[in-house]
């Protein structure tokens, strides 16, 4: 599962509700990103978990493939009507940030059978930026087992539905 270092500012708990996770008011996309990145390293971790539980041989592990250049600054800043900066945001991202390749190792890693389920592959380098990948500790805002099993009921509760492990 994909996360990223925004999942560190995830405020999903063990009390949030299905309306908060669905339709959060007032809206703060910011903070819905970071929701949804926290979600998915606490889905990975309860994955985990239920697999383990179960004898399952299905391996759960998350990715924070680092800051990548790409166009998504660029878009953001043409959505909100600066034209200009999203120009210099194209050329600026291209020189400092990894190639979209090089954001891709983390996934990499992550498929490779000696990663083992539970980890956490992250870049290894300033601030989870860049470098190549390595097992990283996970969050703290991610390593609630209550928070995690609330939003896996969440889950089935969405889709109507258990989720098979």
């Amino acid at each position: 599962m994909v996360s990223s270092g925004e999942a560190r500012g995830g405020q999903l708990s063990p009390q949030t509700t299905r309306e908060q996770l669905l339709n959060p008011t007032p809206y703060d996309g910011k903070q819905v990103y970071r929701n949804t990145k926290q979600a998915n390293l606490l889905f990975a971790q309860e994955l985990h978990r239920r697999c383990a539980k179960a004898g399952s041989p299905v391996s759960a592990v998350a990715v924070h493939p680092g800051a990548v250049a790409t166009n998504l600054f660029a878009r953001q800043l043409e959505r909100a009507g600066r034209d200009r900066l999203a120009s210099v945001s194209k050329v600026v991202t291209t020189v400092l940030l990894p190639s979209a390749a090089a954001g891709a190792q983390s996934t990499l890693r992550a498929l490779d059978d000696s990663t083992p389920s539970g980890a956490f592959v992250a870049p290894a380098g300033f601030a989870q930026l860049r470098g190549p990948p390595e097992l990283v500790d996970v969050y703290a805002s991610a390593m609630d087992p209550a928070t995690a099993a609330r939003l896996w009921d969440l889950t089935e509760q969405v889709l109507g539905e258990p989720l098979p492990v």
